[in-house]
């Protein structure tokens, strides 16, 4: 009976509650527009450091409060790259550093390391040795990269409690600054 009963815990437990060693690490967390999040429960549970590895308490917190953050103060964990293959003709934007021989033309059927998503259908890519922005909008997805945005969660006075693994589980979209 505990064998099975150990079988059961391992097989329904989340795979993102293991610890996960990130590729890379960005400053920020991503996407279009700023969320406001609520809380989904009467507590949360935060982490002393941006890393599912560290230390995990919980503060009381009430249902449906909204969650005080600055998004540039965020970070993104990658723990796995995607790829991204072009279908038309696309320049790379905004490359850090800037391609070896100048050239930031993609051509159909390049493919392109897939970061992290920014917004408003650019992505951070590693293509042509340079990590640059592309528009994906037609470009056609072979895998996403897995990421953990991580959100460094504020009191009233500004020190924070801790940092909140946002992964939704903890929080509703209550919607957005503007």
């Amino acid at each position: 009976m505990i064998k099975l009963s150990a079988f059961f815990i391992v097989l329904w437990c989340p795979l993102a509650a293991f610890p996960q060693p990130a590729i890379m690490e960005v400053p920020g967390v991503f996407g279009e527009l700023i969320p406001i999040y609520a809380a989904k429960e009467d507590v949360l549970f935060l982490y002393e450091t941006s890393n599912l590895e560290s230390a995990q308490y919980e503060i009381p917190y009430r249902e449906q409060w909204k969650i005080p953050y600055v998004k540039s103060d965020g970070l993104t964990r990658i723990i796995t790259f995607g790829e991204i293959e072009v279908a038309e003709e696309e320049t790379l934007m905004n490359c850090d550093p800037l391609p070896e021989n100048g050239e930031t033309q993609m051509t159909p059927g390049d493919i392109a390391i897939y970061l992290y998503y920014l917004g408003e259908g650019i992505a951070k890519v590693r293509a042509k040795d340079a990590v640059c922005e592309l528009d994906i909008a037609d470009a056609r997805i072979l895998s996403y990269p897995n990421v953990q945005p991580w959100l460094k969660v504020l009191f009233r006075d500004g020190s924070s409690p801790g940092w909140l693994s946002n992964d939704g589980t903890q929080t509703i979209n209550a919607g957005f600054q503007r």
